[in-house]
């Protein structure tokens, strides 16, 4: 069901808005409420179990694109740490493994908690310097690039796309 306008239009401002910091933190709480959605949904069992997994693949993979962009050694490290989960969400679809999801989830969630304290650093220290936020935003990029990119289609790891687009919208 889609979102009802209102709600579409205020995701799209929030979006086009934020911060790289918060952009991060953003796909990081989609890929992670998405996660738990398909967790439940195999628990119960429920067709929608794939549905939302494959969201969660596509918000990874947005991580995975975002933090290749970078050319300084972190940011090497940030894309194989988002590639593993992506490759380890992949092998759980594959043998339907649910230890393996939530330990996936559960580091998600560990970086989830720290982009939180890192945008609530960030948010300080631009306020706090008594410069613009803009000029702020500007002089503080995280170091590891264009931030998150949107796939067009999953292609990683040789997985077909299994439908275009990314979407946080629950």
């Amino acid at each position: 069901m889609p979102a009802p306008p209102a709600k579409k239009h205020y995701l799209e401002a929030k979006i086009l808005t934020a911060s790289q910091p918060q952009l991060q933190l953003m796909l990081l709480e989609g890929a992670v409420r998405f996660g738990r959605q398909a967790q439940q949904a195999w628990e119960e069992p429920s067709p929608k179990a794939n549905v939302f997994l494959d969201r969660t693949f596509d918000l990874v993979e947005a991580l995975v694109c975002g933090a290749s962009h970078g050319k300084e050694e972190i940011s090497k490290q940030i894309e194989e740490q988002y590639a593993f989960l992506f490759r380890e969400l992949a092998a759980c679809q594959i043998d339907h493994d649910v230890e393996k999801l939530e330990s996936v989830l559960e580091l998600l969630e560990y970086e989830r908690e720290t982009w939180k304290q890192a945008c609530a650093l960030w948010a300080a220290d631009s306020t706090s310097e008594g410069a613009s936020a803009d000029e702020n935003l500007v002089a503080r990029q995280p170091v590891f690039g264009a931030g998150p990119a949107v796939p067009k289609a999953r292609t990683m790891g040789g997985l077909p796309a299994t439908h275009g687009g990314l979407s946080l919208e629950a």
